[in-house]
C-alpha cells in the first residue's frame, strides 16, 4: 500500500506543477514486473497511471514508474494538436 502512496503523491504533484486538474485522484497499476536496480538488485517494478484535465476539455494519461520503493520517472501526455 506505501508504494501506491507513494505514487499517488507524485501524480498529485505533477500535476499541481503543472496546473492540471487530477481526475479520480487515484492510481490504478497498469504493470508489475521485476527489474534489476543500480546495484544489480532485483526490484519489484510498477507502473501506475492516473488522468488528468489539460484544458478544460481534454482528458490526458499519466505513468509513474517506480522500482522497488523508488520513482523512477512521472510521465505527463501533454503533446497538443494545434491547428
Amino acid at each position: 500500500m506505501r508504494v501506491r502512496e507513494v505514487a499517488m503523491e507524485e501524480a498529485r504533484t505533477a500535476c499541481e506543477q503543472m496546473a492540471f486538474r487530477w481526475l479520480d485522484e487515484t492510481v490504478l497499476l497498469r504493470s508489475l514486473g521485476v527489474a534489476r536496480d543500480g546495484h544489480g538488485r532485483l526490484r519489484v517494478r510498477r507502473i501506475y497511471e492516473f488522468r488528468y484535465l489539460e484544458a478544460e476539455h481534454l482528458i490526458q494519461h499519466g505513468l509513474v514508474m517506480l522500482l522497488g520503493d523508488r520513482v523512477q520517472a512521472v510521465l505527463l501526455d501533454t503533446t497538443r494538436n494545434h491547428a
